[in-house]
């Protein structure tokens, strides 16, 4: 079983749901699941959180329905016919992601969003979406944030929703994932940046958490458009290997790959468009504002790879 997926089956007891409720699309995956995890931890219950999948048989969603209470439906973004009556009773919707997550570019992203837009605006139950995207400056020049913000700019365009956009640095969870994690074991943190760059890292369950306290404040019908810069702790390279050394208690360094940054440059155009990305981005999010605002929310990096048993 997932590790993720694990951490939900141990909540505490279920508490009984009241009538109100939330659409969650795409986040039936390992990082989605902690999206979920910060739902919950916003006050939503698993009767109160309708999750959307393709497939409603696979073992993890009979998990989430049957021993946890999620309500699960079957339905596909790409096909609006099986979008008919997905939000009925729901006030408000969270959007973790409209594509697949695929090394190769999802194309359909804008197209999902678009479908699912159509059937919120048909069904008339939800006013308030929110919306992990991503934070990037004017001229990032990647094709998978400028899908996001086409998703986006069709949230913003329609007159009947609310909509939030939690715009997301880099994801700590990605650090779990089969082609990171086994290296870092070994001791070794490959990052494509100057030693000295600062990157901004955003935990999934403090994103789902925002997006649960957003949904839930009573404002949230009245058509507002908001943008918000989300990051959970700002460090370099080096700074991110010492994170590592002391929670896996064995030497971890940083290094600058190379060789890695000129084969992407000469066969991987799209991993180079991402690599280029880390190196160059400008965009700032304001972390020491954000803890104010939020100061019960935000987790540090340290205490991420403590949280997740690194």
């Amino acid at each position: 079983m997932p590790y993720f997926l694990l951490v939900l089956l141990l909540l505490p007891a279920i508490v009984p749901s009241t009538a109100v409720a939330i659409l969650v699309i795409g986040a039936t995956g390992t990082t989605g699941l902690r999206a979920i995890r910060g739902l919950l931890d916003a006050g939503w219950k698993p009767q109160q959180i309708r999750l959307v999948t393709r497939n409603s048989s696979k073992p993890n969603m009979l998990q989430l329905r049957d021993t946890l209470g999620f309500d699960v439906i079957q339905a596909n973004l790409e096909v609006p016919s099986t979008l008919e009556g997905i939000s009925k009773g729901c006030t408000g919707c969270y959007i973790h992601s409209t594509s697949n997550d695929t090394p190769d570019l999802d194309i359909k992203e804008v197209e999902r969003a678009r479908n699912l837009c159509n059937a919120l605006v048909k069904q008339e139950s939800v006013g308030h979406v929110v919306y992990n995207s991503a934070a990037a400056s004017p001229n990032h020049n990647v094709k998978r944030i400028a899908q996001k913000y086409g998703v986006e700019d069709i949230f913003q365009q329609e007159p009947s929703l609310s909509f939030s956009s939690l715009r997301a640095n880099l994801f700590m969870e990605e650090l779990w994932k089969g082609y990171t994690r086994p290296q870092i074991l070994e001791g070794n943190y490959p990052l494509p940046t100057h030693r000295n760059k600062q990157l901004y890292f955003t935990s999934v369950r403090d994103m789902g958490q925002l997006a649960g306290r957003l949904l839930k404040e009573p404002d949230a019908r009245e058509h507002k458009k908001s943008v918000i810069n989300v990051a959970s702790d700002c460090l370099t390279g080096p700074q991110i290997a010492n994170a590592f050394a002391e929670a896996q208690g064995s030497t971890c360094r940083y290094f600058r790959p190379w060789r890695m940054e000129v084969k992407a440059w000469l066969k991987y155009p799209e991993l180079h468009e991402q690599i280029q990305f880390i190196k160059k981005n400008a965009e700032v999010t304001d972390v020491k504002l954000l803890k104010e605002q939020y100061p019960d929310l935000l987790t540090s990096f340290s205490e991420f790879l403590t949280e997740t048993q690194w």
